[in-house]
């Protein structure tokens, strides 16, 4: 498993609980270190005018995201102060060639603000955050098996990340 040393992946448990919230606020944080911004998806969409094709086959499409006011995600995280964002679109299976082609562009010991669950099964990140709201407490089944490696679960109100309780079981 390769690793990510100064690398933040957030995953979340659903759509709009507060991932790239997270992610901007974590960028801004870093932002002395010139983050790079990841936005690994396994849906294809559309690629905006503007964004730069990276790589584009049948498999995956790497773009690079240069707009800062097209409000998608990708955009927020560059106004928040990315160095470089890119936005990958794979499916789980071909996510590590994804991932190749982007290490061959971008180092991979630089700080990185990664948006994504199921890269957390291929390296191994400084941290490995779970977003949730209360409308999506748990992890979708297909990402169940993720749960064990979470470093951190927050769960976000629509203002603030709170931190779950820390639960501690004893024999």
């Amino acid at each position: 498993m390769q690793s990510l040393p100064k690398s933040i992946i957030i995953s979340g448990t659903g759509r709009n609980v507060g991932k790239t919230t997270l992610s901007c606020r974590l960028i801004g944080k870093y932002k002395e270190e010139r983050p790079l911004g990841i936005k690994i998806s396994p849906h294809k969409h559309p690629i905006g005018e503007g964004d730069i094709v990276i790589c584009k086959n049948v498999n995956y499409i790497i773009l690079q995201e240069t707009q800062l006011n097209t409000g998608k995600d990708s955009s927020r995280m560059l106004v928040a102060g990315a160095e470089k964002v890119f936005f990958v679109m794979a499916e789980d299976k071909y996510l590590i060639d994804a991932m190749n082609v982007l290490e061959g562009i971008i180092d991979f010991s630089s700080r990185m603000i990664i948006e994504s669950a199921a890269l957390r099964r291929y390296v191994k990140p400084e941290k490995f955050i779970l977003v949730y709201n209360n409308e999506n407490p748990s992890s979708k089944p297909k990402n169940m098996d993720l749960e064990e490696l979470v470093d951190l679960r927050l769960r976000y109100d629509g203002n603030s990340y709170i931190l779950d309780e820390i639960k501690v079981q004893f024999s």
